[in-house]
């Protein structure tokens, strides 16, 4: 379990967000942080611009660009997608410690983002929430909805996104 200590006003902003899109704070925690870790790797992997690929990200989210194989182990995936395009806003809750539990992976990943960045992974997550957005609850329902990880649908997003720029002279922005 990764746990962080956000300021008072960092913490009322999660949980405020967090509560807006229907989610627990700890889910909303990775999914934001997550999504924003993914999406620098992604440009910085692929030298896209970061609105670019952001509304690239957000129309593939929408879209359903691809579907996962018919399989019994994506099933659950494609119903947690469900639940979290459908859920319903929770109370409101104030607190100064956030916990989130994630897995071992993602917290490495995340200490090496924050380790990249310069900052302790304290002060690198609560930069990360900070800029967030509650709308990437929606990459989180692709990615299930596709069997994979968030940062795994990122980059194949992202992948797609360079593609079509290198093969439509006429456009500069993704799609």
């Amino acid at each position: 379990m990764v746990e962080f200590t956000l300021e008072a006003a960092d913490a009322r902003l999660l949980c405020a967000g967090a509560a807006a899109v229907g989610l627990p704070i700890e889910l909303a925690v990775y999914i934001w942080v997550e999504a924003e870790r993914s999406l620098a790797e992604a440009i910085e992997l692929l030298g896209i611009e970061y609105l670019e690929l952001a509304a690239f990200l957000d129309r593939a989210a929408v879209q359903g660009l691809e579907r996962a194989p018919r399989h019994q182990f994506v099933r659950p995936l494609e119903d947690y997608g469900a639940a979290l395009r459908r859920a319903a806003p929770h109370a409101e809750v104030e607190r100064d410690t956030v916990h989130a539990r994630v897995p071992h992976r993602v917290a490495a990943a995340w200490a090496h983002a924050a380790a990249a960045s310069g900052l302790t992974l304290e002060r690198w997550l609560a930069a990360t929430v900070r800029r967030a957005e509650n709308g990437r609850v929606l990459w989180e329902a692709a990615a299930a909805g596709s069997g994979r990880t968030l940062a795994e649908w990122v980059l194949v997003q992202a992948a797609r996104c360079a593609r079509s720029r290198s093969t439509s002279p006429h456009t500069t922005a993704c799609g």
